[in-house]
């Protein structure tokens, strides 16, 4: 299960939740607190900071709702250290402070 599904803006896959709740629990809850398609990573960013282009498709098993020519709309899986491989060389999550006019690791505010 990924945490996109249920409205988070960063990718969260673990396999682990499906032990923690009864089966008939999980279709409920996709239910109960659908994503939406309209929000967009530059939508929860502070301002001045940009959400960079995708360059290529999310893949399986992660949620495929990043897609190359659409604004980005899900982070890579944000971890409590900096520097982790998403936000290395230019990674996927790096973001854009248009104040420093440097590529960022996201905050987690």
């Amino acid at each position: 299960m990924d945490a996109v599904s249920v409205g988070s803006q960063a990718h969260w896959f673990r396999w682990m939740w499906i032990n923690l709740a009864p089966p008939e629990v999980i279709p409920q809850t996709y239910e109960f607190n659908p994503r939406s398609p309209t929000c967009l990573v530059d939508d929860i960013l502070d301002p001045g900071l940009h959400s960079c282009m995708v360059c290529h498709d999310d893949q399986p098993p992660l949620d495929v709702v990043n897609r190359v020519g659409v604004p980005q709309t899900t982070l890579p899986t944000l971890l409590s250290f900096p520097h982790s491989h998403a936000f290395k060389n230019g990674g996927l999550g790096m973001i854009w402070d248009s104040h420093s006019s440097n590529m960022e690791e996201p905050n987690t505010d």
